[in-house]
């Protein structure tokens, strides 16, 4: 049997690429420092810089609510800073060693995302190209940057545009999260994925498989909102969501905390938004309301390489998020797009490979 590199040596060439790859610089010669990146409302994002000794670079960055100098992320952050990258690691607002004191889940990443690709290119050390990669929370967070015009690139790990119905209800995962992650409030001695086994007669215990599938809406919205009485049912949270889609994200925290009567806006909070919407709303569509598929696929200014597995329970999000932009989306970025797919569920965090594939 022939070879690869004999029969097909460009596709050999780029799936060999990132074990090919040799550093161009020594450990000692990246320049590592933390600074505060000022968000428009003010707020300072601490954030970790990985700089090689070149004038300008090409710019990878991640935000992460999961600790921007966690383990699985130094690593890749040397060597793709040792290949010639500049590398920016953001906490986000209220986790890791951000501002303010408490996490608000979601609401606020579209404009912290924007914020910071706009502080980037305006560095020195940017030579103009930003990419981003990353998994979960992290990929959301990639389409929230892919919707700055300086944006070139990025590789969402398992994560779509909220476009999917919602599936399954992951209880115990989302309780275990908002446990753990972020500022704000008691954090579990546990990791999460070890606290979900500990918390299975609890959610048994819960009810929350009992829940209606149709509520009426809270006295709180309904209270603060006089104008929803001109409505019923389902109408009712289709304008709600109106109205949600065209707040700012102070607005929505606000409303989303007073309509659930807590003192943040949580994972769990945003799980139960449903009652208020309707069970058609996607948990990941809060990170960037729209009333349109369609006008937030054409919202999205760079081209994305799709990554998922057959057994990831976002898979249904990213499939509707790829077919979606293949008809909505900008030509210039349409035409760039690109998905991957395994058998295997694939790990969140551990897309190295793909990364200097793609960048390298």
């Amino acid at each position: 049997m022939p070879k690869l590199a004999d029969t097909f040596p460009e596709l050999a060439h780029i799936l060999l690429r990132g074990s090919e790859i040799k550093p161009r610089f020594g450990v000692a010669e990246i320049t590592c420092k933390t600074i505060l990146v000022s968000m428009r409302d003010g707020i300072r994002l601490a954030t970790d810089l990985y700089l090689p000794p070149t004038e300008a670079s090409p710019v990878i960055l991640v935000r992460t609510p999961y600790g921007k100098a966690a383990a699985p992320y130094v690593g890749l952050f040397y060597q793709l800073a040792r290949s010639g990258y500049a590398i920016v690691s953001q906490d986000c607002r209220g986790t890791g060693d951000s501002e303010p004191d408490s996490w608000e889940y979601y609401v606020y990443e579209r404009d912290d995302s924007f914020d910071l690709v706009e502080w980037v290119v305006n560095q020195s050390w940017c030579n103009g190209f930003i990419g981003s990669c990353g998994g979960s929370y992290v990929a959301q967070i990639q389409w929230c940057m892919a919707m700055h015009p300086r944006m070139s690139a990025i590789l969402p790990h398992v994560g779509g545009l909220g476009l999917a119905p919602r599936t399954v209800r992951k209880h115990m995962f989302y309780d275990a999260y908002a446990r753990n992650l972020g500022k704000g409030k008691d954090s579990g001695a546990l990791h999460y994925k070890d606290m979900e086994r500990a918390m299975l007669s609890e959610t048994l215990a819960g009810g929350l498989y009992s829940e209606p599938l149709m509520d009426s809406l809270p006295e709180s919205v309904r209270s603060r909102i006089p104008e929803i009485f001109a409505n019923s049912g389902s109408d009712a949270k289709r304008w709600m969501w109106e109205q949600y889609c065209s707040m700012s994200s102070s607005e929505r925290a606000g409303f989303i905390k007073q309509a659930l009567n807590q003192a943040h806006v949580t994972i769990t909070g945003v799980e139960a938004l449903p009652s208020i919407f309707g069970q058609h709303v996607a948990h990941d569509a809060h990170m960037f309301p729209s009333l349109s598929g369609a006008e937030l696929c054409k919202s999205i200014r760079a081209p994305a390489l799709l990554l998922t597995g057959w057994y990831d329970w976002s898979l249904n999000d990213a499939l509707e998020t790829w077919e979606l932009l293949g008809r909505e989306s900008r030509p210039d970025v349409r035409d760039r797009n690109r998905k991957t797919s395994s058998r295997a569920s694939t790990n969140h965090h551990d897309c190295s490979h793909r990364i200097i594939s793609l960048y390298g």
